[in-house]
């Protein structure tokens, strides 16, 4: 939601890009501490396992 306030183009504004950061970092975080994963399934299954709000531990 984004509105103008007056005429100077002042905008008040309650978009944010920290969520998208959020994820960046984390990518970047896993690469780094991961020492190199072989392929990418592996790294891709384990960052959605970290990202997940409520991980399942027993499948």
């Amino acid at each position: 939601m984004v509105d103008r306030l007056g005429p100077d183009g002042i905008y008040n504004s309650s978009l944010s890009n920290g969520p998208i950061e959020s994820l960046n970092r984390k990518t970047k975080d896993l690469k780094r501490l991961g020492g190199g994963f072989r392929n990418f399934e592996h790294m891709r299954n384990r960052f959605l396992f970290a990202t997940r709000k409520n991980p399942i531990y027993k499948g």
